[in-house]
C-alpha cells in the first residue's frame, strides 16, 4: 500500500519505496524512492502496575503471584517469575506459587515478573515484599527413641528413632547419650558402646532435631535399668536342674539373658553364693515345686546367700520358696505366682518395682491349690502392675474371697490392677489390710448397656459396670466402685470413690473439689485420659509425673502420646505440677462437649502433661524453684503471691486492679436458677453493681496494705466472686459475700424458697 508502518525488525534498517505501473506505450515501468535513514527503536512505555502476593507469610502455606494489574501500552508477552527472600533471588523458585520454609523466617518475600513488550523492550516489575515470615504453629513430636541391647559393660546399645513421629515433618537426628540424666562426653553417635564408668548408672537417649516447621524438637528414651558389669553369660545353656546346683562367684557378675531359661526341679535347691556376686534374670527362671506344699525344706527351689544381689529384669515363675534373707533382691520383672495354681513364697522383704508385673490366676478358691498365693515372710513394698486371670471359665461366686498376697507387712499399692471386672453382673474388689491383699466377689448393681447410658449414682455403694457406649456416670463418691468400660466416657465425681477404671475410649472426669493426686493410690483411679475442672471453683490439682503414669495407664487416644494426661478447666484453674518439667509445644485438641482447646505440652522422661492454655500452671522443679505459666492475668497474680511476705502486696494488688471487669454486665441471667425463682432484674442488678465495683474494691484492697492472710482472704473471696456460675448455683451465699465485700445496697430477696 502508499504506507507502511514500522516494526521492531525494522531497527537499525534503511527503508525505500518501489512505485511500479504500465505507461501508455504499453510499457512497465518502476522506479525507486531515495532510502531513509535508519530506522530507530519507538519510545519505550514503561509498564504500570505491580504484581501482587496472595496467601500468608507463614512456613508451609503456599504464596501465590497475582499478574494481573501489570498493564504496558507495548503490549505484554509470556510472563516468567522469580521469587525474592530479603531481595535475593530463591534459588529453583520460579513458578507463579511459592511454599515457605524454614529458611525464610524472619524474611520477606516478593515476586519478580518480567516478559518482553511489543516494542521488543525486556521488562520486569516487582511486588511489593510481605511481611516477615513466621513459623509454623507447632505440633509436639510423638513418640520416644527406644534402646536395644545388652546394659552390660562391653556391649553396643543402639537407639531405635522409628517409634518417633511429627507432623511437621521430621529432620535429620542428632544424639546425645546420658547417663543418669546427664550427658556422656563424646557420645554422639546412634550407638553407644557401654563402658566400666556406666556399671550400676542407668542410660538414656536423647534425639533432637529441626522438625518442618523450624521448630528444635528433642525427645528422651526412658532410662535402662542399672548397667552390668562384665560377668558370666548364662546363655543358650536351657539349664534344667533336677538336683541341686550351687553357682558360686565371689565378685562375679552371673547373666541369664533374654529368651533363656532355667528350670528348677521339685526338690531342688538352686543357691547362689560368694559375697559380692550378682545374678541378673533377664530371662525366666521357673519353679516346679508340689503346689500346696508345706515342707519349706522340699519347697525352697533358690536361695541367695549372704553378699549376694539378684537383680529380676525377667520373669520368675511356678511355685515353690524363694530364699534371699541373706541376700539381696532387686525386682524390677515379674512374678507369676503358681503354675496353673500354686503358691510363691519369698523369704526376705519384697520391693517390687515401679516396671514389675504380678500375675494371678483364679480357678478356685484353695489357696495355693486352685487360685495363685504370694507370701512374704517380710515386708512386701506393691509397685507396678497386677493382673488378675480366670482360668478354664470359671467365675467365682458372689461372696467368694481369694487372699492373693500374705505378709508380715504390706506397704503401698500397685499402681494399676487389671482383669477385676469380670462380667456384667460381678466385680472383684480390692480389699488392702497391713498384712494381706484379697479380692473378693460383688453384685454389680448398676449395669449399662452397649449404647450411651446415663447413669446416676445412689447414695449408697454403688457398683458400676456401664458397658460399651459412650456413657455419663454421675453423683459418684465414698465406696463406689465404677468401671466405664468401653467408649468415650464422662464420670461425674464430688470425691474420689474407692475405684473408677475408664476402660477402652477416651474417658473425662470431672472432679467436684481440689485433688492431690500425688496421694492417690493407683488402684483408686486407672486408664483416664482427661481431668476436667470445668464449671467448678477456683479448683486446683496437684500432679507428678508417677500420678501421670497411674492415672492414664498407657496410651491416650486423644493426644496419640504415651503416658500423656490432659486436663482442662476454666479461666484461673490452678495445676500444681511437681517435677522438672519441660515445655514441649503447643497443640489444639478437640474434646466432646468442650470443642477445639489449645493446650500447652509438658514433658518429663516419658510421661507428658496437656494443660489448657487458659489455665494457671505452677511447675515446682526438684531445685525448689517455681515456674508460672498463665494467660489468666488474675490468677497468675494470686498465683505468684501465694506464700510471699505482705510486702510486695499493694504493687502485686495494683497489677489486677485495673482489670476490665465489664465483661460481667453482659451476662444472661435465666428466668429461673435451679428452681431458686431468682428474678432476673434483681441478678442483673446485682452484676451491674458488683462490675462498676470491683475495680475501686481491689483499689481501696492494695492502698490499705493490709496483713497477708487477710489479704489472701480477701482475694479468694473476689476469685470466687468472679465466677459467673458462683451466681447462679449459689446466689443467697454469694449475695451475702457481696454485701461484705462491695458497697452495694441491695435488700435481701430471700430467693431460696
Amino acid at each position: 500500500s502508499s504506507s507502511y508502518t514500522a516494526t521492531a525488525s525494522d531497527e537499525n534498517s534503511t527503508l525505500s519505496v518501489k512505485v511500479s505501473y504500465v505507461d501508455d506505450g504499453g510499457t512497465n515501468e518502476s522506479v525507486t524512492s531515495i532510502t531513509t535513514s535508519a530506522v530507530v527503536s519507538a519510545p519505550n512505555s514503561a509498564p504500570t502496575g505491580v504484581p501482587t502476593i496472595t496467601g500468608t507469610a507463614q512456613v508451609g502455606q503456599v504464596l501465590s503471584a497475582d499478574a494481573s494489574p501489570i498493564s504496558d501500552t507495548d503490549g505484554i508477552g509470556t510472563f516468567s517469575y522469580e521469587w525474592l527472600r530479603s531481595g535475593s533471588p530463591i534459588s529453583g523458585a520460579t513458578s507463579s506459587t511459592y511454599t515457605a520454609v524454614s529458611g525464610d523466617i524472619g524474611s520477606n518475600l516478593s515476586i519478580k515478573v518480567s516478559y518482553v513488550d511489543g516494542g521488543g523492550t525486556n521488562e520486569s516489575v516487582t511486588s511489593n515484599t510481605t511481611s516477615a515470615v513466621v513459623s509454623a504453629p507447632n505440633s509436639a513430636p510423638t513418640g520416644v527413641p527406644a534402646i536395644t541391647g545388652t546394659v552390660q559393660e562391653g556391649h553396643v546399645l543402639s537407639a531405635d528413632t522409628s517409634p518417633i513421629s511429627d507432623a511437621d515433618g521430621v529432620g535429620t537426628f542428632s544424639y546425645e547419650w546420658l547417663r543418669n540424666g546427664s550427658p556422656i562426653s563424646g557420645a554422639n553417635s546412634s550407638s553407644y558402646t557401654v563402658t566400666a564408668t556406666d556399671v550400676g548408672n542407668k542410660l538414656a537417649i536423647k534425639v533432637t532435631y529441626v522438625d518442618g516447621g523450624g521448630t528444635h524438637e528433642s525427645v528422651t528414651s526412658a532410662e535402662t535399668g542399672p548397667v552390668a558389669s562384665a560377668g558370666i553369660y548364662l546363655e543358650e545353656l536351657g539349664l534344667s536342674l533336677f538336683s541341686d546346683f550351687n553357682l558360686m562367684g565371689g565378685g562375679f557378675n552371673y547373666i541369664n539373658v533374654l529368651g533363656n531359661g532355667i528350670d528348677v526341679g521339685s526338690g531342688v535347691t538352686f543357691s547362689i553364693t560368694g559375697s559380692g556376686t550378682i545374678f541378673t534374670n533377664d530371662g525366666s527362671i521357673i519353679f516346679y515345686g508340689d503346689s500346696g506344699a508345706t515342707d519349706s525344706v522340699n519347697t525352697t527351689l533358690l536361695t541367695i546367700g549372704e553378699g549376694v544381689t539378684f537383680i529380676n529384669n525377667g520373669r520368675i515363675e511356678g511355685t515353690g520358696t524363694f530364699d534371699y534373707l541373706n541376700g539381696t533382691l532387686i525386682d524390677n520383672g515379674a512374678i507369676n505366682v503358681g503354675n496353673s495354681p500354686g503358691q510363691l513364697t519369698f523369704v526376705g522383704d519384697l520391693i517390687r518395682g515401679e516396671s514389675s508385673v504380678s500375675e494371678f490366676e483364679l480357678a478356685g478358691t484353695q489357696a495355693g491349690e486352685s487360685y495363685d498365693q504370694l507370701a512374704v515372710n517380710g515386708t512386701a513394698t506393691l509397685n507396678g502392675r497386677a493382673r488378675v486371670t480366670l482360668l478354664d471359665g470359671y467365675m467365682p461366686a458372689l461372696g467368694s474371697t481369694f487372699v492373693l498376697i500374705a505378709a508380715e507387712l504390706l506397704k503401698d499399692s500397685f499402681d494399676t490392677v487389671e482383669g477385676l471386672d469380670i462380667s456384667n453382673a460381678q466385680v472383684l474388689d480390692l480389699v488392702s489390710t497391713d498384712s494381706t491383699i484379697e479380692l473378693v466377689s460383688i453384685q454389680a448393681n448398676r449395669v449399662g448397656t452397649d449404647s450411651a447410658d446415663i447413669i446416676i449414682g445412689f447414695e449408697s455403694q454403688d457398683v458400676i459396670v456401664a458397658g460399651a457406649g459412650d456413657d455419663i456416670v454421675a453423683m459418684i463418691a465414698g465406696d463406689d466402685i465404677v468401671y466405664t468400660q468401653a467408649g468415650d466416657d464422662q464420670v461425674y465425681v464430688n470425691e474420689l470413690p474407692k475405684r473408677i477404671d475408664g476402660g477402652e475410649g477416651v474417658d473425662v472426669l470431672t472432679v467436684g473439689t481440689s485433688v492431690d493426686f500425688r496421694e492417690i493410690e493407683g488402684t483408686v483411679l486407672e486408664r483416664m485420659e482427661v481431668i476436667s475442672l470445668r464449671d467448678l471453683k477456683s479448683s486446683i490439682v496437684e500432679l507428678d509425673a508417677d500420678s501421670i503414669a497411674r492415672i492414664v495407664d498407657g496410651d491416650n487416644g486423644l493426644t496419640s502420646v504415651n503416658s500423656s494426661l490432659v486436663v482442662v478447666g476454666d479461666d484461673g484453674d490452678r495445676v500444681k505440677l511437681f517435677g522438672d518439667f519441660a515445655e514441649n509445644g503447643e497443640t489444639v485438641l478437640n474434646i466432646e462437649g468442650f470443642g477445639d482447646t489449645s493446650f500447652a505440652v509438658y514433658t518429663l522422661d516419658d510421661v507428658s502433661l496437656f494443660v489448657a492454655d487458659n489455665m494457671v500452671l505452677e511447675i515446682y522443679q526438684s531445685d525448689g524453684s517455681k515456674v508460672v505459666n498463665s494467660s489468666s492475668i488474675t490468677g497468675e497474680v494470686l498465683a505468684e503471691f501465694e506464700g510471699q511476705d505482705a510486702e510486695p502486696l499493694p504493687n502485686l494488688l495494683g497489677d489486677i486492679a485495673g482489670l476490665d471487669f465489664s465483661i460481667l454486665e453482659g451476662l444472661q441471667v435465666p428466668d429461673s436458677i435451679g428452681g431458686a425463682g431468682v428474678p432476673n432484674s434483681l441478678m442483673e442488678d446485682v452484676i451491674s453493681q458488683k462490675a462498676e465495683s470491683m475495680e475501686q474494691l481491689l483499689t481501696n484492697l492494695a492502698e490499705s496494705q493490709p496483713s497477708q492472710e487477710h489479704a489472701m482472704g480477701s482475694m479468694n473471696e473476689i476469685s470466687g466472686l468472679l465466677a459467673p456460675q458462683e451466681l447462679y448455683m449459689g446466689f443467697a451465699d454469694n449475695l451475702a459475700k457481696l454485701e461484705g465485700l462491695l458497697p452495694l445496697d441491695v435488700a435481701d430477696p430471700n430467693p431460696i424458697v
